[in-house]
């Protein structure tokens, strides 16, 4: 069985912010990273 997830994500110039939120809009993680090729390709 899966779970339902929804993604946000944030982009601006110089960071990124990804967010991942359940079904009830609560709020599992989220991490910010640079917005720059060495931190968007892993």
């Amino acid at each position: 069985m899966h779970e339902t997830v929804y993604l946000g994500l944030d982009a601006h110039t110089r960071t990124c912010v990804l967010a991942v939120m359940d079904m009830e809009g609560q709020l599992i993680t989220s991490k910010e990273f640079k917005t720059s090729e060495s931190g968007l390709i892993h």
